[in-house]
């Protein structure tokens, strides 16, 4: 067990090493086009689905610490890390993945940049005052996913 002191020192380290995400054109190079050929030769569409889905998670949680990211998420910050390391993730959290992805790409046309993470820690009367943060960890992120849904459907009323 790595003692929880490491744990927060690392974390630490995350979230000072966060940074604004670059559009991907600005940062991919021929060798890392050829980097993920190698790869695709030994996995399959939904481990690489995964993987990207969990960096565009993670890069679109502005303003939460990286622990509280990898909580969103339902693991802890070390296996998170491994995961943006490339070990794979597996097929039990895509569906997590995806929802978290729904939640994050509305909420970007919804919530100014850098302000994901205090609308995750602000209480909504539709969640019966509940935090996002909360409501997510307590397995009620379909009700999450759809209020921003709702909030973005030119058909809500």
């Amino acid at each position: 067990m790595v003692p929880t002191s490491r744990i927060r020192a690392s974390v630490h380290e995350a979230d000072r090493q966060r940074t604004e995400p670059v559009p991907l054109e600005a940062t991919v190079t021929r060798d890392d086009v050829e980097r993920v050929a190698r790869k695709m030769k030994n996995t399959n569409d939904a481990t690489l689905r995964r993987s990207h889905t969990l960096r565009l998670v993670m890069a679109a949680l502005e303003g939460l610490t990286f622990e509280e990211a990898a909580v969103l998420v339902g693991e802890r910050p070390e296996r998170i890390a491994a995961w943006l390391q490339d070990q794979p993730i597996p097929r039990s959290k895509q569906q997590r993945l995806e929802d978290l992805y729904s939640i994050t790409r509305h909420l970007q046309v919804l919530v100014p940049r850098g302000n994901t993470g205090r609308w995750f820690r602000l209480p909504i009367p539709a969640l019966g005052g509940a935090t996002p943060f909360d409501a997510v960890v307590s397995g009620r992120i379909d009700e999450v996913a759809q209020l921003t849904h709702d909030y973005v459907d030119p058909s809500y009323v």
